[in-house]
């Protein structure tokens, strides 16, 4: 076997296919690729892409889920030790992974989020506040456990917080700054809405800091793209933006 089909075998059919589709939605800045051109681009057969996700719009909900994995695994790598400061956090990473590449989420958001119904839209989601419930943690203000607010039910409401100001950002209602600002002002509103009196100001100096620092760096793994023999790869590197 040649080194150069050797590579191209370490890399999942299905992997592929994503990354195949995200190539052609940064190139034409749209999700309207025809089946048959993403299959030219993934270097497979037209009936591939239907065995592994029976739809585009599947496909689009695998580079959705990629997206959120990136953001949980760049918060994980540096995540604050103060609770609030977490769950602040958890939002500037989202927002920047969103903005930072706009031209492949844009597009992908709107598909997914316009066509998605019942169980699909369900999963997405659980996968949204699964992230908000990890940034929450079991070390959040006692005082919300006195209230029945678990970890699991606020990840819960911030993620429609979230996945809503993000499908008006995805439709072109506000841009990026404003995006930024809609989704901190939201926390803030909420976490007022659960904390003690006597965390407000905390949690207002903690959202006033993260609007002032539009370009922290995120550490990322990220996929970097090479030509090998013909072949494009795509090589996983922790790197900081």
């Amino acid at each position: 076997m040649s080194k150069s089909k050797r590579v191209k075998n370490s890399i999942s059919t299905a992997k592929r296919i994503v990354q195949a589709a995200e190539a052609l939605i940064l190139e034409s800045g749209t999700t309207g690729f025809s089946m048959k051109k993403l299959a030219d681009r993934a270097d497979v057969s037209l009936a591939t892409p239907y065995n592994h996700f029976n739809s585009k719009v599947k496909i689009l909900r695998e580079i959705l889920k990629d997206n959120l994995k990136q953001i949980e695994n760049c918060y994980e790598l540096q995540k604050p030790d103060e609770p609030i400061k977490r769950v602040i956090w958890m939002a500037y990473v989202g927002v920047r992974f969103q903005t930072d590449n706009s031209r492949l989420m844009r597009p992908v958001v709107l598909d997914v989020y316009g066509v998605a119904s019942g169980e699909s839209l369900d999963q997405i989601q659980s996968s949204i506040a699964k992230i908000w419930a990890v940034a929450i943690g079991n070390n959040f203000p006692a005082d919300l456990q006195s209230q029945g607010l678990t970890p699991d039910k606020l990840g819960d409401q911030l993620g429609h917080l979230f996945r809503g100001v993000t499908i008006l950002w995805a439709l072109g209602d506000f841009e990026n700054n404003k995006y930024m600002e809609q989704v901190m002002r939201g926390i803030e509103l909420m976490l007022r809405g659960v904390c003690a009196p006597a965390l407000y100001e905390e949690i207002h100096q903690a959202i006033t800091y993260f609007l002032n620092s539009k370009n922290l760096p995120l550490t990322v793994a990220k996929r970097q793209s090479l030509q090998f023999e013909g072949q494009q790869l795509f090589i996983l590197r922790n790197i900081t933006l």
